[in-house]
């Protein structure tokens, strides 16, 4: 069975994934990781490229996903190997969050990783699955697709919080714009825009805590008798 839980940017979506995942013991993916891994990989491999301009070529997308390993525990952490180290702590950075969005916006990029994700849901009986287009291009016959969002200036403090634990000190007004400007390339993009899926169950998260957020999807799933499997 397959869960899928898509949004925008600093929505909540990857740790509410990671939640949900622990508490049904359910295998997570989350995919911005995915992406993420493959922004590092060539950052590293091209340190100087101008990513407003580098396009991804197929057998460069295959080398990296070759050396990409991704690994899920019982409790949900998420560890991705790149030529055999450990590269998860460098996936948050600032610069990996400049670059991504211009990478997976690459048809090469999206087609390769759509794959691996289909294909890791292979090899698992239940899964939840976390990203932007995973409840309309990925799997688009979920079993049941939530969609998470909250207003930008919200969503702004939030992103502002995680930097800071990061030692990164911006400015409310810098990351509300850092936010509209990611939504505008998520949304307008020519492949696989962010957009809520048809028979997606939205829920707004401006006013809930991180822990109302998980027990009402916890309550949803199981209403919807998803839990009973």
């Amino acid at each position: 069975m397959v869960v899928t839980i898509d949004g925008p940017v600093a929505s909540g979506k990857t740790s509410v994934a990671r939640a949900i995942a622990h508490q049904l013991s359910w295998f997570c993916m989350l995919s911005g990781y995915l992406y993420r891994a493959v922004t590092y990989a060539l950052m590293q491999q091209y340190p100087h490229a101008d990513f407003h301009h580098f396009v991804v070529s197929d057998e460069d997308m295959r080398a990296i996903l070759h050396r990409l390993v991704y690994q899920c525990d019982a409790q949900a952490k998420i560890t991705i190997l790149y030529q055999g180290v450990d590269i998860t702590v460098h996936l948050k950075g600032a610069a990996i969050d400049q670059c991504v969005s211009l990478v997976s916006k690459q048809q090469v990029v999206r087609l390769h990783l759509v794959d691996i994700q289909r294909h890791v849901a292979l090899q698992h009986d239940n899964i939840i699955v976390e990203g932007r287009d995973c409840g309309t291009v990925v799997f688009p016959d979920a079993s049941c697709k939530i969609f998470l969002t909250a207003d930008p200036v919200t969503r702004a403090r939030r992103w502002q919080e995680d930097q800071k634990r990061r030692g990164v000190d911006l400015s409310l007004d810098e990351c509300v714009r850092f936010i509209t400007e990611r939504d505008m390339r998520d949304e307008h993009r020519a492949l696989s825009p962010l957009k809520i899926p048809a028979d997606a169950w939205v829920l707004d998260t401006t006013h809930d805590t991180f822990e109302e957020v998980v027990a009402r999807i916890m309550h949803e799933l199981r209403a919807r008798r998803v839990t009973s499997l």
